[in-house]
């Protein structure tokens, strides 16, 4: 995947609770672990206010009996609760981190085209099949990340779903897309 810099007329436009939601579930899916670890705390540390200081960094742990390098966020996995007032303006030092790290993470586009997926359909992808999350992340990135027309494909996805296709296959393509 290439790290090329997003101008800010493609940036795209999200509101603060999408983007939290969008990060949290990002991170989440990209581990969070609760057995015990060199990075992992006993307790999740809870942060308030409204100014944030956040190091996202890797460290390893041990999730399911093999090391694995992990995301951390202040050294610590859970990464901190944050918890501020409704209508509060917020400033979160190190979202360039945090920002830096979901641009360049096919992991975390995997998150998001999946989370975004679970809050349109309010389904699992796997329900789809195993290609589904596979191929809309990849149209994703194909169309420089511009989640108007991922909405649209995920529309298309759940649609067709029953309409046209074998109990458990789903097409894929779109209209638009040329053929496989």
């Amino acid at each position: 995947m290439s790290s090329r810099p997003l101008s800010p007329a493609r940036l795209p436009q999200l509101s603060r609770r999408s983007f939290v939601q969008a990060a949290g579930a990002g991170l989440f899916v990209l581990g969070v672990p609760r057995s015990a670890s060199r990075a992992q705390s006993q307790t999740q540390t809870v942060l308030t206010g409204t100014h944030f200081d956040l190091q996202i960094g890797e460290a390893p742990f041990n999730f399911t009996g093999n090391k694995r390098i992990g995301t951390v966020v202040n050294g610590q996995i859970p990464a901190p609760l944050l918890r501020w007032r409704e209508g509060e303006t917020i400033t979160l030092r190190g979202a360039r981190d945090i920002a830096a790290f979901a641009v360049d993470s096919e992991d975390a586009h995997r998150a998001f085209v999946a989370a975004l997926f679970h809050h349109m359909v309010k389904q699992s992808i796997d329900a789809y099949g195993a290609a589904t999350l596979t191929h809309l992340r990849e149209t994703f990135e194909e169309d420089s990340y511009n989640i108007a027309n991922l909405l649209a494909r995920i529309a298309r996805v759940a649609s067709q779903a029953g309409a046209a296709n074998a109990p458990g296959q789903v097409s894929t393509t779109t209209p638009n897309d040329p053929p496989s």
